[in-house]
C-alpha cells in the first residue's frame, strides 16, 4: 500500500515538470514538404508528353526516365501533368514544352508562376494555380 502514494507522487511530479517545460521543446517535425505545379494540357489532344524547364533545369524529356539527379519530377493523368520540385525551390518562370507521340515538339510557351506559401508555424507545401495550356494556332 505504501507504493501507491509513491507512484502517484512520481506521476504528479512528472506532470508538473512537463507542464512547465520551456517553449523550445515545442519543435516542428522534420517534414520535407514538396511543392508541386499542375499543367493542364487537355486542350491539346495530341500531347503525349509535357516537359517543364526553369533555365537549364528541366523535368525528364520525352522518353527519358527520372534519375537520382532529377530535380523536377513528372507524372500525368488524363491530360494533366504534375511537376514536383524535389531538390529545389519551385520555379517562378517556367518554359513548358509539349511533345507529340512521335517525340516532335508541338509547342513551347513561357509562363510566370505565382506561389502561395504556407503561413503556418511549421510551414507546409507551397501551392500555385494550375497552368492551363491552349493549342497555339499557326
Amino acid at each position: 500500500m505504501r507504493r501507491l502514494p509513491a507512484v502517484l507522487g512520481i506521476v504528479l511530479a512528472g506532470s508538473i515538470a512537463t507542464a512547465c517545460a520551456p517553449s523550445f521543446v515545442d519543435a516542428c517535425p522534420a517534414i520535407g514538404y514538396i511543392a508541386a505545379l499542375q499543367v493542364d494540357a487537355s486542350a491539346i489532344p495530341e500531347a503525349a508528353w509535357v516537359q517543364l524547364c526553369d533555365g537549364a533545369i528541366c523535368s525528364p524529356g520525352f522518353g527519358e526516365e527520372e534519375s537520382v539527379d532529377t530535380q523536377i519530377g513528372v507524372s500525368s493523368q488524363d491530360g494533366v501533368w504534375g511537376f514536383a520540385f524535389l531538390a529545389r525551390e519551385p520555379v517562378e518562370h517556367a518554359s513548358i514544352r509539349v511533345f507529340g507521340a512521335d517525340g516532335a515538339l508541338i509547342q513551347e510557351t513561357e509562363h510566370n508562376v505565382e506561389w502561395t506559401h504556407s503561413t503556418a508555424r511549421c510551414g507546409g507545401p507551397s501551392t500555385a494555380d494550375t497552368v492551363m495550356l491552349q493549342r497555339l494556332v499557326s
